[in-house]
């Protein structure tokens, strides 16, 4: 990219817009790809907190991506990082 930004310089969402959404894209097809997708629905639900005997729900994270297969099987999550941080940064986040 020769644009107005260095690596260094970049954030997460510059990484997503500038490098991985084209890739997945152009190799996985923009129909099968989600952005930002909220886990509730088909990973995993936020936390559960009880304050006296009150059950409430945290809200979930959201993925970066979510790679489908069809389409309620989803295949793979995809978390962005910025280049401050290495790969492995984001491992947890993803599980």
């Amino acid at each position: 990219m020769n644009g107005i930004l260095d690596k260094k310089s970049m954030t997460e969402e510059h990484v997503k817009l500038h490098f991985i959404t084209l890739v997945l894209v152009s190799r996985w097809g923009a129909d099968k790809i989600t952005m930002e997708t909220s886990p509730a629905n088909i990973l995993t639900a936020g936390r559960v907190r009880i304050k006296g005997n009150i059950p409430s729900r945290d809200a979930g994270r959201r993925c970066d991506y979510v790679l489908w297969h069809i389409r309620a099987t989803p295949l793979a999550v995809v978390e962005a990082k910025d280049n401050r941080h290495s790969p492995s940064a984001g491992m947890q986040q993803a599980i």
